[in-house]
């Protein structure tokens, strides 16, 4: 068995959050030719100001995007997934090319092709209503909480 028959996963531990890197090989049945397809999915992590303990941190991406940019060498992403548009899983990439230039995500990744969650469209939760009833739902609990910590400093504190 060579390297191109290895199916290799690698899960990153960015704390609070996914990333997850994928190297597949994808034998043409005809030619017997093996192709390596690298998919991305997720690069997240929850921000520091949530209480997790440890996310947004510049290490914990710092760490796991300058290694899949090891890996990818130079090499283009076929697929990149975000799975949806919580921060926990998608604000990696971004955070790397805005807060560690010393990576050069702007220049050493390359990607061929995204998958978006169809929430982030922005008719979504006008053509699925029982998404946008959930979406309501969540909005108005959100702000009873704020509002509720914002009346009891302490209790924001904590």
């Amino acid at each position: 068995m060579t390297m191109a028959d290895t199916l290799t996963v690698r899960i990153y531990n960015v704390r609070f959050g996914a990333a997850i890197l994928g190297t597949v090989p994808d034998r043409d049945p005809d030619s017997g030719e093996t192709t390596i397809r690298r998919i991305l999915i997720d690069v997240g992590n929850v921000s520091a100001g949530t209480g997790t303990g440890g996310g947004g941190e510049d290490a914990v991406f710092e760490a796991a995007v300058g290694d899949i940019l090891d890996v990818l060498d130079g090499a283009p992403l076929d697929l990149y997934v975000m799975t949806h548009e919580h921060l926990d899983h998608v604000q990696g990439l971004f955070y790397a090319k805005t807060k560690l230039p010393a990576l050069d995500v702007a220049n050493r990744l390359k990607v061929d092709r995204v998958w978006l969650t169809a929430s982030a469209h922005p008719d979504y939760y006008d053509t699925h209503p029982e998404a946008r009833r959930k979406k309501l739902e969540f909005d108005a609990m959100y702000r009873r909480l704020a509002a509720f910590l914002a009346a009891d400093g302490g209790a924001a504190s904590q």
